[in-house]
């Protein structure tokens, strides 16, 4: 401590030497002030008294540093202890059995818990997504395009075609199927598999024999068929899908 409080002066008057006139009478009493303060908080200590009472009624006082001792009081000679001692930490440290039991009990989550909380989020899994198939629905009628276009009158038609099968596209999920038309324009028909009623299947010989067909899905709450497209490829797949899922 004086150590630290010679540096400290010799920092100071450094300083006020080289900025103030009176320099030396303010490093002078700088130097009186770090010397006096250790023995000031040292008669601090030393007057500090702790006040309490003996059974027997008297009034005693204490030094500060006597805490926690025992003396014999001057009145019925019974030995008093000086109150103020901090207690001590207990050394013994806890069972090994009983942390690890306290931890488990907090970082162990109850398995039903668990199996609620994923019964109640299904996971949404995309298992069906296609458009309309242009050859394979209408083979005849493709092969005319193609022939037309080198007359110029069958581009315009294939285009239109095109993006008309482009614009359609089936997804099914495990929970809904949704049927999307449109490139500019967009119509959108969904049906949940739990509200489905109806599903119809519609393949001729030539679609049978190039994998493609009609696939309608109607619900509980409409009269009509909800999603009804044609040409889709493996529809019989999209129906078993369907069907696998429905309730869910």
């Amino acid at each position: 401590m004086r150590r630290i409080g010679r540096q400290c002066q010799a920092a100071v008057s450094r300083i006020l030497f080289c900025s103030h006139p009176n320099a030396s009478f303010l490093s002078s009493v700088l130097r009186d002030s770090f010397h006096e303060f250790p023995r000031s908080r040292g008669r601090f200590m030393s007057d500090a008294t702790i006040s309490f009472s003996c059974p027997c009624g008297a009034k005693l006082k204490a030094p500060f540093s006597k805490a926690g001792k025992s003396f014999p009081c001057p009145k019925c000679q019974q030995s008093v202890t000086v109150p103020g001692s901090m207690p001590r930490a207990s050394a013994t440290p806890p069972p090994v059995q009983a942390v690890a039991a306290s931890r488990s009990a907090f970082v162990e989550p109850a398995p039903s818990l668990i199996a609620s909380v994923e019964l109640s989020e299904p996971v949404k899994e995309t298992l069906y997504d296609a458009h309309p198939a242009m050859f394979r629905t209408q083979p005849l009628q493709f092969t005319l395009g193609i022939i037309l276009c080198f007359v110029v009158i069958g581009i315009p038609v294939m285009l239109f075609w095109w993006l008309k099968c482009l614009g359609t596209r089936l997804t099914i999920t495990n929970r809904r199927s949704t049927l999307r038309k449109g490139i500019l324009s967009k119509q959108i028909s969904e049906v949940w598999h739990r509200d489905v009623r109806n599903v119809q299947l519609t393949q001729t010989f030539f679609q049978r024999i190039f994998g493609v067909g009609r696939l309608a899905i109607s619900s509980s709450g409409q009269d009509g068929m909800e999603i009804d497209v044609t040409g889709i490829p493996t529809p019989a797949k999209a129906k078993g899908i369907i069907d696998a899922n429905r309730g869910r």
